[in-house]
């Protein structure tokens, strides 16, 4: 990803809880070039196999990537999201649930029941932008 120089925050948290777990921090380096939502979520699901797995042989898959609380289409490019990601603050969630270690495929991930909101939500930033989501 050529646009994005420095790293951004993904914060993550379970489908089953309320609250948020954690922030997982992406380089731009771990993202190939014209990168898609699919491949954020690859990537993060590759951290989360690797490093955290429960004594049933269990890891926390990403399940969708949210902006600002609306789902985003997994074949959304990631510039196209960059705009939105470099105010600071992290805006990207990353919802996951524990998934069985022998599924490796996020198309699989994906297929797993998530509520989804219709229609788009508009932003409204304090600099006077008007910003469509969803």
């Amino acid at each position: 990803m050529s646009t994005l120089a420095q790293p951004f925050p993904v914060l993550w948290k379970d489908v089953a809880r309320c609250g948020f777990e954690g922030v997982i921090e992406i380089q731009s380096s771990d993202l190939p070039v014209d990168a898609r939502v699919s491949d954020l979520i690859r990537i993060l699901n590759e951290k989360a196999s690797a490093s955290v797995l429960t004594p049933e042989n269990k890891y926390r898959g990403v399940v969708s990537i949210q902006l600002y609380g609306i789902r985003v289409d997994k074949h959304k490019t990631m510039d196209s999201l960059i705009p939105r990601l470099l105010e600071g603050c992290p805006r990207l969630v990353a919802a996951t649930r524990l998934v069985s270690r022998t599924i490796q495929d996020a198309e699989t991930i994906d297929r797993l029941h998530v509520p989804r909101l219709l229609g788009a939500i508009y932003i409204k930033t304090l600099t006077g932008k008007t910003i469509q989501v969803g």
